[in-house]
């Protein structure tokens, strides 16, 4: 796996860019979602209680932006899935926690997908040589499609679950993930 000539790469957005919201926070978005929904004037309380309750993930816009900079803005996609509520979130959370302006990555580069299957698709589509995903199970489903896929932080029982079908790399956090591409 040769990190260095990668030039198309795919990103998954849930616990690889912005941590993902803590179970016992998310019942509070749905009124607040509901209230956005009703009016577009409630839209920063949505947007507010979300950055408040996410954090990107460290060294995130760093790796975007040094990708980005490397491979250029039409070669850096995410793929993530995320459907009704959570998917308006999530691209909530792109504009709260400003990823667009601060690593240049293109609003219109950014893929949602209702089940972490269709994900194989979208990556073939757009033709990429390398994905980062939190999830074996989505690694998985890239095999044969995607050449080198990185599995970024697994949890124990993921990696438990799914090493037997990775065949990809393991990296812990950003810096693992940068070293590997310089």
């Amino acid at each position: 796996m040769d990190l260095k000539s990668a030039r198309r790469w795919g990103l998954d957005f849930g616990n690889v860019l912005v941590k993902n919201i803590a179970h016992d926070r998310r019942p509070a978005i749905l009124p607040l979602y509901k209230d956005a929904m009703d009016d577009k004037d409630n839209l920063g309380f949505l947007d507010r209680y979300l950055f408040e309750n996410s954090s990107v993930i460290p060294g995130a816009i760093e790796g975007v932006r040094f990708l980005i900079d490397c491979h250029g803005v039409e070669n850096v996609f995410v793929v993530s899935r995320a459907e009704g509520m959570e998917r308006f979130c999530n691209t909530r959370l792109f504009i709260a926690h400003r990823f667009f302006a601060w690593t240049g990555l293109r609003a219109e580069n950014v893929h949602f997908v209702d089940k972490r299957a269709e994900k194989a698709a979208v990556c073939k589509a757009l033709n990429l040589e390398f994905f980062v995903d939190d999830r074996g199970e989505v690694l998985s489903h890239l095999r044969g499609i995607v050449p080198n896929r990185i599995w970024f932080n697994p949890t124990v029982n993921d990696q438990i679950d799914w090493c037997w079908s990775i065949g990809g790399r393991i990296v812990r956090n950003w810096e693992e993930l940068m070293k590997l591409t310089t």
